[in-house]
This record gives C-alpha cells, sequence and structure tokens, in this order.
C-alpha cells in the first residue's frame, strides 16, 4: 500500500472513531433526560389517588377498570366493606337507587374528602342533585364516553365538578322554593313522611285508604309536581321547602 493510502485509511478510522465517540456521548447526554421525562410520568401518576371501582354490572366494571388504567389511575376493585378502609382514595360507582345512595353517603361519613364519581342512567337535573346531595364531588352518565368519565374523574379529583351546559343552564334555572305546583296540607304530609322512610302500605293505612289507592294519589301528586317517581318527587319537595 502507498504512503497515500495508508494516510487515507489512518484518516478513515479516525473519523470513524470520532463517530463512536459522539454517538455515545449524545446517548449519555440522552439518559438523563429520559430519566427526567420517565420521573415526571411518574410523578403525575402518583399524584393521581387509587380508584375505586363499583358498579353492579360485571362486563361494565372490567371495562372501566381498563379505561381508568389506560388513562394512568390505578384502578381497584374495592371490598364490599368500607368499614376499617385506611386511605380511600377515590371512588367512582353506579348511583342506581336509594341503596346506592345511602353506600355512598356511609362512604363521606368515613372518609368526607374522598372524591367520588356518580355514574347515573341518565343526567337530569334532579338525578345530578340527588348525586351531590348524596355524597358525589360530581356526576356523569353511566353510558358516557370513556373520555367524558375520565375527565370528571380528574376534575372530582382536583375537587371541581363538571356538567354539560345544558344541564348547568336547567340548575341556574330551576324551580325556586316560592314558585311550584300548589301541594294540599294533606300532600305534604304524605311527601313528609315518605321523607322519613315510610313505606307506601304504611302511609296508607295511616290515612285510610287501601294501598292500591295511595298509590294512586300519589302517582296524580307526582304527575302535578312534574317529576317521575317517589325519588323525584323528593328531591323535588326538598328543593321547594316542603320537607
Amino acid at each position: 500500500m502507498t504512503a497515500a493510502g495508508r494516510a487515507f485509511l489512518d484518516h478513515a478510522r479516525l473519523a470513524l472513531t470520532q463517530a463512536e465517540a459522539a454517538a455515545q456521548a449524545a446517548r449519555r447526554a440522552a439518559q438523563p433526560a429520559k430519566a427526567t421525562f420517565d420521573l415526571a410520568c411518574r410523578s403525575a401518576r402518583n399524584q393521581l389517588p387509587p380508584v375505586n371501582v363499583l358498579d353492579p354490572l360485571a362486563c361494565y366494571r372490567r371495562g372501566l377498570l381498563a379505561v381508568l388504567s389506560t388513562a394512568g389511575f390505578e384502578a381497584v376493585e374495592p371490598p364490599q366493606d368500607w368499614s376499617g378502609f385506611g386511605e380511600v382514595g377515590a371512588v367512582i360507582m353506579a348511583l342506581l337507587d336509594e341503596t346506592d345512595a345511602k353506600r355512598l353517603r356511609g362512604l363521606r361519613d368515613i372518609a368526607p374528602g374522598t372524591p367520588g364519581v356518580a355514574l347515573l342512567p341518565e343526567v337530569t337535573i334532579t338525578s345530578y342533585g340527588w348525586a351531590i346531595r348524596s355524597g358525589a364531588t360530581s356526576a356523569v352518565g353511566r353510558d358516557a364516553a370513556p373520555e367524558e368519565i375520565v375527565e370528571c374523574l380528574t376534575a372530582a379529583c382536583a375537587g371541581r365538578a363538571t356538567m354539560p351546559a345544558e344541564l348547568a343552564l336547567g340548575l341556574a334555572s330551576a324551580v325556586d322554593s316560592v314558585d311550584h305546583p300548589a301541594v294540599t296540607i294533606a300532600e305534604g304530609r304524605w311527601l313528609a313522611r315518605l321523607s322519613e322512610g315510610c313505606r307506601v302500605r304504611d302511609l296508607a293505612q295511616e290515612m285510610g285508604y287501601s294501598e292500591r289507592e295511595m298509590f294512586r294519589r300519589l302517582h296524580r301528586l307526582y304527575d302535578a309536581m312534574g317529576v317521575c317517581g317517589r325519588t323525584e318527587a323528593l328531591l323535588a319537595a326538598q328543593r321547594w321547602g316542603l320537607v
């Protein structure tokens, strides 16, 4: 090999060595940045409390667990008994009837600051108000899109409530306590007894009606109040100051 050829080969080897050294330096420089990014992600995830998911439908519950886990939450299924629970974290639960509401209120008694999202079968002014009074921080439709549920839960964990604009407008223009359908003294007494947990059968006996007649009269009252069923009637009566 000529002297010129050897010089060219030495120059090429030197350039390759320098390129490899530069690449190694770049990799070393990137490692702290990646570590910082990973640490930031872990910190963000750690700021989200564990979420207890309660829903009677197993397939829905498992789907919700998967959605929340993908969103970065530590989603778990809690035990049936809240007593003895230490740090509860957050709760997202189906609110379908008064039994669910009672359970949510019980949780609030144990851990008052717990962020809670109620999953409602239908989001109305009445049902949303019922959820909040039962102890939920916020509420969303049980059939809402996954991203809406995640948004609602994230807001609840930050101490905020979310709702559709139409619902907010409806709440703002809800019937005032002095502007409601006329309710007789007797009907007010029925509502008061129902709010105390009295059964319709017992109420009928107290008022001197058959159980069937008592149901008829209550349904006529519900129609006059513009509500659907006992729960909405009691919520409206509470809002109007009747009970």
